[in-house]
């Protein structure tokens, strides 16, 4: 198993689809006229929402993954998952904080829970 990354951040799990780059298709249709038409447009990626999940080890190392978390705003970047997945040219278009840091017990250790969304999309 590999570690999931968001460009250079490393985070403990990442739910959420990429959507691959694909032609975008238009249906042509007129009021009172039979059947209808197609056409094909640009090809694009949809956006979407990761969720990134990260167990840290206190509240000072918690606010420096949220800071470095931000500082990806805006750029483009490879998406890796567990399974070694990698969807490159990535663009964040935004990146929030989706719940409070709350503190939890992981394999018997105390540890802070970061949770963050990212909106991405991916270009060709």
């Amino acid at each position: 198993m590999v570690t999931p990354a968001i460009g250079t951040l490393t985070v403990g799990f990442l739910e959420g689809v990429i959507h691959v780059p694909s032609m975008e298709v238009e249906r042509l249709e007129r009021a009172g006229v039979d059947g209808f038409g197609a056409r094909q447009g640009p090809t694009r990626g949809k956006p979407t929402t990761l969720k990134a999940t990260t167990y840290v080890a206190d509240a000072t190392a918690a606010a420096a993954h949220i800071l470095a978390a931000g500082a990806l705003r805006s750029t483009l970047v490879t998406v890796s998952d567990e399974f070694g997945l990698n969807w490159t040219n990535c663009l964040i278009e935004d990146v929030r904080l989706t719940q409070p840091m709350r503190f939890v017990m992981v394999n018997g250790a105390g540890k802070v829970q970061v949770t963050i969304e990212f909106d991405v999309i991916q270009r060709l």
